[in-house]
């Protein structure tokens, strides 16, 4: 059996020093994909839960919080409704310096 390194296949991605930050407020699960995404592509991502149910919300956090473990990503709540998601700790801090 081929044992593969997780953090070799992601390396690349999160020494994008062109990440943009990308704003999301989901409506549905069904977009758990598309943040995802962003973040496995090396952006920053702010989510917003404001439209979608509590137990939605929940999975989708929980959903995407898995993939932040998989390209060891950092995440921040920032409001009791949004979170902000980055890719590494580095852009986690720049991205959260430049918010406030």
């Amino acid at each position: 059996m081929k044992k593969f390194d997780m953090k070799n296949i992601f390396q690349k991605k999160e020494q994008n020093t062109n990440s943009q930050l990308v704003r999301f407020t989901p409506v549905n699960f069904k977009e758990a994909k598309s943040i995802s995404n962003e973040l496995i592509d090396g952006n920053v991502v702010y989510i917003n839960v404001k439209n979608i149910s509590a137990q939605e919300a929940a999975r989708l956090l929980d959903f995407v919080s898995g993939v932040l473990y998989s390209i060891n990503g950092k995440a921040k709540r920032v409001s009791s409704e949004a979170y902000l998601l980055a890719p590494n700790d580095e852009l986690l801090n720049r991205f959260t310096n430049e918010t406030n």
